[in-house]
């Protein structure tokens, strides 16, 4: 997938993912990156690449960012692009 923060954001912003796993005896998986503040480009992520592992069985994924920005309240919207899935049957 890629990913990029729209506009500027102030302060750093980390993004995170978290995937759910339908066995609730199976870890969650989790990946995190910070934007510091200014214009990005888009990143390009391979999770399996980044994390060391496919992300399999998944129940759900959660998606949300945190904003460091000295305790301000913020809502941010970021651009996710060409977010590849597979279903195994």
């Amino acid at each position: 997938m890629k990913v990029k923060p729209l506009d500027i954001p102030l302060g750093y912003t980390t993004l995170n993912l978290e995937g759910i796993r339908r066995e609730p005896s199976l870890e969650r998986l989790s990946w995190k990156v910070d934007f510091p503040q200014g214009f990005h480009v888009p990143l390009v992520v391979d999770i399996a690449e980044f994390t060391k592992g496919r992300w399999n069985e998944l129940q759900a994924l959660e998606i949300w960012a945190d904003f460091h920005n000295e305790g301000v309240v913020m809502d941010w919207e970021f651009c996710l692009d060409d977010l590849e899935l597979s279903f195994d049957r």
